[in-house]
C-alpha cells in the first residue's frame, strides 16, 4: 500500500519536479543531425549540410525547439519542410530517457502524443535519439539523433 501512495504522489508531482532537477534543463545550440546505424554515423541531411537551430528545456517542464534548413527553398512548401519548431510539456523518465507533447507545432504534426528520446548528455554535449527508429531494406534500424552543445 506504502508503493501505491508514493506512486500515486509521484504522478501528482511529476512533471516539475523531475524537470526542476534535470541536468537538460537551459539552453542548447544545434551541432548536427545525422542517422546512426549500427553505432556508424551517417549524413542526415533533411536540414541540409548543416542545420541551425536552439533547444530550450525550462525547470518547469517545458521545451522549444526551432531547427532550421540552411538550403535556400524556392516556395513555400519547400519552406515548410525546411523548418521545424514545436513547444509543449516535456518530462525526464530517467537519466537516459525522456518523453515529450506537441501543444504547438509549425507542421501539423499530431498533439498529445507521447514522443521518447534517448538522453545521451556528456558535460556541455547532449545527444538526443528519436524513437523508434526505422528498419532499413537490410534489416538494420536506422535511429535520428540530434547533436546539441550546452548555450553560454
Amino acid at each position: 500500500m506504502k508503493i501505491l501512495s508514493s506512486l500515486a504522489l509521484g504522478l501528482l508531482f511529476s512533471t516539475a519536479a523531475v524537470a526542476a532537477d534535470s541536468p537538460i534543463v537551459g539552453t542548447w545550440n544545434l551541432t548536427g543531425i545525422y542517422r546512426d546505424v549500427n553505432g556508424v554515423r551517417e549524413p542526415a541531411e533533411a536540414y541540409g549540410a548543416k542545420p541551425e537551430g536552439s533547444i530550450i528545456f525550462t525547470p518547469e517542464g517545458r521545451l522549444m525547439i526551432v531547427v532550421t534548413s540552411t538550403r535556400t527553398a524556392e516556395n513555400a512548401s519547400e519552406t515548410a519542410k525546411a523548418y521545424l519548431a514545436f513547444t509543449g510539456p516535456y518530462r525526464v523518465i530517467d537519466a537516459g530517457k525522456m518523453v515529450y507533447q506537441l501543444d504547438a507545432t509549425v507542421n501539423g504534426s499530431p498533439k498529445g502524443v507521447d514522443r521518447e528520446r534517448l538522453v545521451d548528455l556528456k558535460g556541455d554535449t547532449l545527444a538526443l535519439t528519436v524513437l523508434p527508429g526505422s528498419k532499413r531494406p537490410d534489416g538494420s534500424m536506422a535511429y535520428t539523433v540530434l547533436a546539441w552543445k550546452r548555450g553560454k
